[in-house]
């Protein structure tokens, strides 16, 4: 069973559009099987939202053991095994980088603009075998210039400058979690990382997808690192208008109870105190809330940056236990700095 070409395989059908680019003309149930399980894993891992744990590493790696076949006891193997895939690996996620900034480009110029690369890594992925990526990547960026929506593992959507931009932003993002999904055995290291727009640095293992929204006339940059669908580490900066003063203890009290009460919090339930992080003004605050009917716990820290004219909000959510978004709320404030 060619198992690298099932995991590029998966991996492209993900990051361009629908279609496995993996033929199997002899119908093996057994590669059925891997090419829809890798599917699965990229679906949950590649998206700027997804995210990566330990259980999805281990399953993956498992089925390596027991279709490739590969023995994970001798390092020499696993070595071997890990340098070819890199290789394919750099290949399978450029095409799909140049293929969303040639959709870019075509957005801004409203004709068929490419990547300077494009051409070149699409008759790479074409003569390697992946022609159904290669096909999606014209139709990726046709879609741009005529306004069609196109389909892929998530549903249809249109191609608009949001969506490329997002993309593209987080493209990093995904690119690390794949690292880290196909790095055996797991061992994410941290390292610091520099949270521009929220105006800090931070230390984690594992990368923030970033986003940004508006609402009600605010604007809020928003920095998301996931451990499972509904446990997560949240950074968000809110820049307030005409902020030169420090947040009063009441006014921090009441937007730390208004993000718990957004995520679904009781407010009679909610669990506040005062205190100060790096000198400057900042409130705690937890409570038991929902994320789509599914019970979670959340803890807040809300920290007043008069020095930049906004709020800083800090939240830790688990699906797991109030302990644990607890621990996700230490691990921010004992692991970030202020930046300007």
């Amino acid at each position: 069973m060619n198992i690298k070409k099932i995991i590029i395989g998966s991996t492209l059908s993900f990051l361009l559009g629908n279609g496995i680019t993996v033929a199997n003309s002899a119908g093996d149930v057994n590669i059925d099987k891997a090419i829809i399980r890798f599917s699965e894993i990229f679906q949950i891992v590649g998206p700027s939202d997804g995210y990566i744990n330990k259980d999805i590493h281990d399953s993956l790696w498992k089925m390596l053991s027991e279709d490739a076949p590969l023995n994970l006891g001798v390092p020499a193997e696993v070595q071997n095994f890990k340098r070819l895939l890199d290789k394919e690996i750099g290949y399978s996620m450029y095409f799909p980088y140049v293929t969303w900034d040639s959709a870019r480009r075509t957005l801004e110029t409203n004709q068929i603009t490419y990547h300077p690369d494009y051409k070149k890594y699409r008759k790479i992925m074409f003569n390697k075998g992946y022609v159904t990526a290669a096909n999606n990547g014209d139709k990726v960026i046709q879609s741009a210039l005529d306004g069609t929506p196109i389909e892929n593992t998530q549903g249809m959507r249109y191609i608009t400058k949001t969506l490329v931009d997002d993309i593209l932003t987080n493209f990093e993002v995904s690119k690390e979690r794949l690292s880290i999904l196909l790095t055996y055995p797991w061992n994410p290291k941290a390292k610091e990382r520099s949270l521009k727009l929220a105006h800090i640095k931070t230390i984690s293992a594992f990368p923030y997808a970033f986003v940004k929204t508006k609402d009600n006339g605010m604007t809020f940059y928003s920095y998301t690192s996931q451990f499972t669908q509904w446990s997560f580490k949240s950074i968000i900066w809110m820049p307030i208008d005409n902020l030169s003063r420090v947040l009063s203890k009441a006014e921090l009290r009441n937007m730390t109870k208004d993000i718990l009460k957004f995520w679904g919090v009781n407010s009679s339930d909610i669990l506040i105190n005062t205190t100060e992080w790096h000198g400057l003004s900042a409130n705690r605050g937890s409570g038991v809330g929902y994320g789509n009917n599914k019970k979670v716990n959340f803890s807040v820290a809300t920290i007043s940056r008069p020095d930049l004219g906004g709020l800083l909000m800090f939240t830790g959510g688990s699906e797991n236990s109030q302990l644990e978004a607890n621990r996700y709320i230490e691990e921010l404030l004992t692991q970030t700095k202020l930046a300007h």
